[in-house]
């Protein structure tokens, strides 16, 4: 399964890094600084759309907004966040937004079963 990891001015923990690389053929890596809220997560050519967003980042939030109206299934956009899921963005599955530490094993789960 191929993903795109998506931050914005905060990096993922090596340990997200690690989970999404496991669970995924290939992973491609790309901060918000280069992307346009506008560009389809069919451009990139994936499967699955991995989100890192800080708390207060707008720019994730909008881009997490826009590539899950565009996803055929829930389980195409995972967001994960160090804060709390009670502000999911518009379009995120609720059991698709993780609070990074304390769903860790939710996230291994994800993608030890390509969920």
């Amino acid at each position: 399964m191929k993903t795109l990891l998506i931050r914005g001015d905060s990096d993922p923990p090596a340990e997200v890094r690690q989970i999404v690389a496991s669970g995924s053929t290939t992973v491609d890596e790309v901060s918000t600084r280069d992307l346009s809220t506008f560009v389809s997560r069919e451009g990139f050519g994936v499967d699955r759309v991995v989100v890192w967003a800080a708390p207060d980042d707008r720019a994730v939030r909008a881009l997490a907004t826009n590539y899950s109206a565009g996803a055929e299934s829930p389980g195409e956009m995972v967001y994960v966040t160090p804060a709390d899921c009670a502000t999911t963005p518009v379009g995120v599955g609720r059991d698709r937004c993780l609070s990074w530490p304390e769903d860790e094993d939710k996230l291994r789960l994800l993608f030890q079963t390509g969920g």
